[in-house]
């Protein structure tokens, strides 16, 4: 059984952008917020440290999938990058079932994004094809950029990536 909940506080508004507030309560514990990516969120504007996760999810009644981004924000356990990504895994699943049902669906859609590189754990790129606008999102963080280019002059020259391992195996980018 999952150890899930979606948090609100009636007093207070959600912040622009983020969908809601998901608390895991079983070890490994954490806060979390969800938001849907698109263009109520430019990707250029998102700067984020903590473990995150981008999944796709066609929820009942959408003609497409969107994608979405599950940040961490308080890691209560402190546990390490792959702990606490398998359960957000389970965590975008349970979401994205959970709303199905709530549609009357007993199905739902969920993909996670192709790795930017297969010798780069952890790390995807999204690009919005209306605007060039990309999201990188390396495991520990999230970054938005203008265009492909910034996001990878950021891998080289702050996160001290080495070129040949991003182009090993050709690049994949999400849109």
């Amino acid at each position: 059984m999952e150890h899930f909940y979606l948090c609100s506080n009636p007093g207070y508004a959600v912040p622009d952008g983020v969908l809601t507030f998901i608390y895991g309560s079983a070890k490994p514990r954490f806060f979390a917020s969800l938001s849907r990516l698109d263009s109520g969120l430019p990707l250029r504007e998102i700067s984020y440290m903590g473990v995150s996760l981008m999944f796709y999810f066609r929820s009942p009644g959408d003609e497409r999938p969107f994608a979405y981004l599950l940040r961490v924000s308080d890691n209560i356990d402190k546990v390490g990058y792959d702990e606490l990504a398998g359960v957000l895994t389970e965590v975008a699943k349970w979401y994205c079932y959970g709303q199905a049902e709530a549609l009357g669906s007993d199905t739902a859609e969920v993909g996670w994004l192709v790795p930017f590189s297969s010798h780069l754990k952890g790390v995807q790129l999204l690009e919005d094809v209306s605007n060039g606008d990309c999201l990188l999102n390396f495991a520990v963080g999230c970054q938005g950029f203008t265009d492909t280019d910034s996001a990878l002059k950021f891998l080289k020259k702050d996160l001290k990536i080495d070129m040949d391992l991003i182009y090993a195996d050709g690049l994949s980018v999400n849109s």
